[in-house]
């Protein structure tokens, strides 16, 4: 799997799940909804093209690091577009 896609699906991956969180923790009942969709979407693919494909150290690391950019990405994301309810 190339490195860029590699890295793109780990931080899609990690961005929602970590979007998801912000949104039920405040409430965000349809974003939530929408949120687990996309989670269920994004782990078919990441599945689907990552496993069984051997690893190696550099696939590794690029998967992690998309998936660190992608959760302070969500958290930035998240605080500057959502609405807190109540």
């Amino acid at each position: 799997m190339p490195f860029l896609i590699l890295f793109a699906s780990s931080f899609g991956w990690v961005f929602v799940q970590a979007f998801q969180s912000r949104n039920v923790n405040s409430g965000q009942y349809v974003a939530a909804a929408a949120g687990s969709f996309a989670i269920g979407t994004l782990q078919v693919f990441v599945l689907s093209q990552v496993v069984g494909q051997g690893a190696s150290m550099l696939h590794t690391f690029t998967y992690c690091t998309g998936g660190a950019f992608g959760v302070i990405a969500a958290m930035w994301t998240h605080k500057k577009f959502m609405k807190p309810r109540g």
